[in-house]
């Protein structure tokens, strides 16, 4: 399996690029027995929008799509293509917090249940998704719980 990833891999001001240019790898015929795989950014960011929606107007296939930080089925309930986006679109996302609550296993994290709209620039709806996440609660950024210089 050969993985190509658009998300930690890329540095952001190279999303757009990486995407074209996978994108282009991908729609080729044949990989050698390879089965490609396309790590897609986060559905609630720009470049995760852009990333689906450029995948779903371009001749791409990958064998499979990669979601990060999704760790069960019931993070990602809906997503949903709805219009179109072309290269030279501009991408803007919307995300309403529809719920939370304090995990009980972690007491430095809550539950977030995400709704996330893709905006062209136009006004159009391209895609939206819900999605739920472990986050940390206000105070406890993994910045302030690492000690500075200390390790990841």
């Amino acid at each position: 399996m050969l993985i190509i990833n658009l998300e930690d891999a890329v540095a952001p001001s190279d999303k757009d690029g990486a995407r074209e240019t996978a994108l282009k790898y991908l729609a080729l015929p044949g990989k050698g027995g390879i089965a490609p795989a396309l790590r897609v950014n986060a559905l609630d960011t720009a470049a995760g929008l852009a990333d689906q929606s450029g995948l779903l107007a371009s001749p791409a296939a990958p064998d499979f799509i990669v979601l990060p930080m999704t760790e069960s089925a019931a993070h990602l309930r809906i997503v949903k293509a709805t219009y179109p986006v072309f290269a030279g679109d501009t991408l803007y996302a919307e995300s309403t917090i529809l719920s939370k609550r304090e995990s009980k296993s972690r007491p430095t994290r809550e539950i977030v249940t995400v709704s996330t709209r893709g905006i062209k620039q136009d006004g159009k709806e391209v895609m939206s998704a819900e999605r739920t996440m472990l986050v940390p609660r206000r105070g406890h950024s993994p910045e302030k719980e690492r000690p500075v210089g200390g390790p990841l």
